[in-house]
């Protein structure tokens, strides 16, 4: 219980830098939707798509390979050489790349948005992504660490230069779409300096052995996280192609309200469990197993709470984030919060498979699913728009979900706590149904109505004897315990 106690706060510390990040990104929403338009929204919408891609692909899997093979370092010195192999990786095959595809970004341009000059903004994109890919190596020495403090304190730098930078060059310099692009490069690159004076001030050395084997564990990654990018932004590219940036705008703030599940608990979970994965498997089969089918029943348990909070109060969101003009993008949402459900699951049932080394195995599940879900947008967005673009993402993301976990569990089975599992469905199934056929009225009384939706189902666990004992207390002293772990240690240096 203790371990699961500590993977408990590192999760809420990820949890704390993440959300820094994403809620400068959810902030400046409402400045880039009323000074962008629907459509030139549309067009930020696709261009962030073509980041998420490239940041895959110049990432090389690497920062995952760096994490898997932090506990083979005899000390910190050939950990710092891992990771100055790991950068240097990265910098290379991603400018060699970027010197590559540089040629082709007016005729992408052309494709995606029926202009030429694009491409122009496409290069800004790589070059971000880049800078992000380089950000990742960072932050995988950090997440090895299990430092979450560290991570915090990066993010929140993050978050206020984002702030300052897109404000200035959105609203002051009134550079639009290319003033987005250019703010979030100076931030990544920024962070960038600091990597370079951190791992290279005690030494050059780089070794051509790391790299080989930080290479052959990662690139079979590459797929896998490919998969994913189609499965998560595919719809994207379809709806600019088929339809136009006015829909791509609305699917698309639709999509970021749903992801809100994804930031608060999905992100900050993925960079604490697999540190925690891999140092339970030091420990005996039948403990570690024992803990995995725990940790199991609280992700779905916090996956399941906050997805019914987004969808409660999903109205007042994306009126807030729209200024009023994506108000159609509601009707996107609990697509989106059922599909993520299973991409919580996806992310603990593929952490086992890292485990037992099967990377590859996870890389054909997801990409299978990846080819499905390029079929069903080709089929489906050219009539149904963003209504098929929404019906392909829960189908593919859903089917990536439990595929991953009946595998996982053939190849590292955990008993998970079935019992508890089928009162938390049952929970969560009466408020959906609740707000599914029962009229909520407006206004301050709908607030307390929803208000009261959400302490429904925490009685009925309560009820039910869902929580243990142990837990209970836990809860009570998990502020307490948070902020001592968030306090700098007198003489700890970052």
């Amino acid at each position: 219980m203790t371990s699961v106690r500590r993977l408990s706060q590192n999760t809420v510390l990820y949890a704390l830098g993440t959300l820094s990040r994403r809620v400068a990104s959810l902030l400046l929403i409402p400045i880039y939707t009323s000074a962008l338009g629907v459509s030139g929204y549309g067009a930020l919408e696709t261009l962030t798509v073509i980041v998420q891609t490239l940041l895959i692909v110049v990432n090389f899997g690497l920062s995952q390979a760096l994490l898997r093979f932090y506990v083979e370092c005899r000390d910190e010195t050939e950990v710092l050489v891992v990771v100055r192999t790991s950068s240097v990786l990265v910098l290379g095959l991603s400018f060699g790349l970027f010197g590559l595809c540089l040629p082709f970004f007016g005729h992408l341009g052309v494709t995606l948005f029926k202009d030429e000059a694009y491409g122009r903004l496409i290069a800004l994109a790589f070059l971000w992504a880049i800078g992000g890919a380089l950000n990742q190596q960072l932050f995988a020495y950090f997440r090895a660490r299990q430092d979450a403090r560290t991570y915090v304190a990066f993010s929140v730098g993050m978050f206020l230069a984002l702030m300052v930078l897109n404000i200035s060059f959105v609203r002051g310099l009134r550079l639009g779409v290319q003033g987005v692009l250019l703010g979030n490069l100076i931030a990544v690159w920024s962070v960038n300096l600091w990597l370079v004076a951190r791992f290279w001030r005690r030494g050059r050395t780089i070794s051509w052995q790391w790299a080989g084997k930080l290479l052959r564990f990662g690139s079979p990654l590459v797929f896998s996280m490919l998969g994913w990018l189609i499965l998560n932004s595919a719809d994207r590219y379809f709806l600019a192609y088929y339809r136009d940036l006015s829909e791509v705008g609305i699917y698309g703030l639709g999509y970021k309200v749903g992801l809100l599940v994804q930031m608060a608990v999905i992100a900050p979970f993925q960079l604490a469990w697999g540190p925690f994965v891999f140092a339970q498997s030091a420990s005996t089969r039948e403990h570690a197993r024992r803990d995995f089918s725990r940790v199991f029943t609280y992700l779905v348990s916090i996956l399941g709470f906050v997805s019914l909070t987004v969808l409660l109060f999903s109205a007042e969101i994306v009126d807030f984030l729209g200024a009023g003009k994506f108000t159609q993008a509601v009707q996107v949402v609990p697509y989106v919060l059922l599909a993520y459900l299973f991409n919580g699951i996806y992310y603990w049932a593929g952490n086992l498979l890292h485990l037992v080394k099967r990377t590859a195995l996870l890389s054909v599940l997801v990409f299978s699913m990846a080819v499905l879900n390029l079929l069903l947008n080709w089929a489906w967005v050219p009539t149904r728009g963003w209504n098929g673009a929404a019906l392909s993402t829960l189908v593919t993301i859903g089917g990536a979900g439990l595929l991953t976990l009946l595998v996982g569990q053939r190849l590292y089975p955990v008993p998970l706590q079935r019992v508890r599992l089928v009162k938390l469905a049952f929970g969560m199934t009466l408020i959906v149904a609740i707000v599914t056929f029962v009229s909520i009225p407006v206004g301050v009384l709908g607030w307390l109505a929803r208000g009261g939706l959400l302490l429904l189902p925490l009685l009925l666990l309560l009820v039910t004897g869902f929580f243990e004992p142990s837990e209970i207390r836990f809860l009570t002293k998990l502020p307490g315990l948070l902020k001592r772990k968030i306090q700098v240690e007198p003489g700890k240096t970052v």
